[in-house]
């Protein structure tokens, strides 16, 4: 964490975001989030501990960034549920956090990369400004220039995600982008045999899908895609579960952790540790990277079988059905 040493009024911060914002959202009674693109997994996380009154959310409303899944039309149902209020601004750039007594303006968008809450996170920069009458103006004028959402909204943009997905011409696209980035990824390096493979992508769920539109750029994903040889005309984030969940069910690694389920876990303690995988499975691992890809695929593609258990003390925790 660095503070600038020009003022002890204000801070600058480019490591632990998500901490950071945390923190302050749980002592606010009002909060206000604007960023273009969000994450539904990366508002959950801030809002775990939110027990305020007021919650605003400004966001953007362009179905392509829904389809293409660098922001998630399910995140608004979140904030309903929560009681909050949507609002939209489709030229939306700014990212801002207002709280009771914080102004937080920078970078970051609310994404697990952004948020620093993933390996790979993105190096974003954050500035926090004491909150005041200035600052309260500046985000009245924002929340003022957008437009509320209603469910009936939310329907209707669901209607034009699902329409731009099964568009001819975009699918064509999404192809041809496909074909280039895993020709690219062979050409480098030909990846093992799903039955010596090991995945390494941390974070699935959040950048799977997106590299699988081309629209990230993350290697572990790709190496996903060439090494199980997914069909490259899938329209949902779900149909790609269901091609990955085919693919690796029963499939070495699979079996294997299947296999110490029965051998180590209990009723009450239905899970394995990190430290048990990596030394009772018997997958031969080449780092942590690995055992961490393993479990997040197996949770990601099989979330009936598998699912994270909360960490008992510092080690992660997958549990099965």
């Amino acid at each position: 964490m660095y503070r600038s040493p020009y003022s002890r009024h204000y801070g600058l911060y480019k490591t632990d975001l998500g901490d950071l914002l945390c923190e302050a959202i749980a002592k606010t009674n009002q909060l206000m989030v604007i960023a273009p693109f969000i994450k539904e997994s990366a508002l959950a996380a801030l809002l775990k501990d939110f027990h305020g009154e007021d919650l605003i959310v400004i966001t953007r409303a362009n179905p392509q960034d829904f389809a293409k899944g660098v922001s998630d039309l399910s995140a608004w149902k979140l904030i309903w549920e929560r009681g909050g209020e949507v609002r939209r601004i489709d030229s939306l750039h700014a990212k801002i956090i207002r709280t009771d007594y914080h102004f937080f303006i920078g970078s970051t968008n609310i994404t697990n990369k952004a948020l620093s809450w993933t390996t790979n996170a993105n190096l974003e920069a954050l500035i926090e400004i004491p909150g005041s009458s200035t600052t309260d103006q500046f985000c009245n004028e924002i929340w003022e220039d957008s437009i509320l959402v209603t469910e009936k909204d939310y329907d209707d943009l669901s209607v034009k995600v699902t329409n731009y997905l099964n568009d001819p011409e975009v699918i064509q696209l999404q192809q041809a982008l496909q074909r280039k980035q895993i020709n690219k990824l062979s050409n480098r390096q030909k990846t093992k045999k799903p039955s010596q493979w090991l995945p390494q992508c941390l974070n699935p769920a959040e950048t799977l899908w997106a590299t699988y539109l081309c629209v990230d750029n993350d290697e572990t994903a790709y190496e996903i895609i060439d090494a199980l040889s997914l069909p490259r005309n899938l329209q949902t984030e779900d149909e790609l579960k269901r091609a990955i969940a085919h693919k690796i069910n029963g499939c070495d690694f699979e079996a294997r952790i299947d296999n110490l389920f029965n051998l180590q876990s209990r009723p009450e303690r239905p899970f394995l540790s990190f430290g048990t995988i990596k030394h009772q499975s018997g997958i031969a691992f080449e780092n942590s990277d690995q055992i961490n890809g393993v479990i997040s695929l197996l949770v990601y593609a099989l979330p009936n079988k598998y699912f994270e258990e909360p960490p008992h003390s510092y080690t992660r925790l997958i549990g099965k059905y």
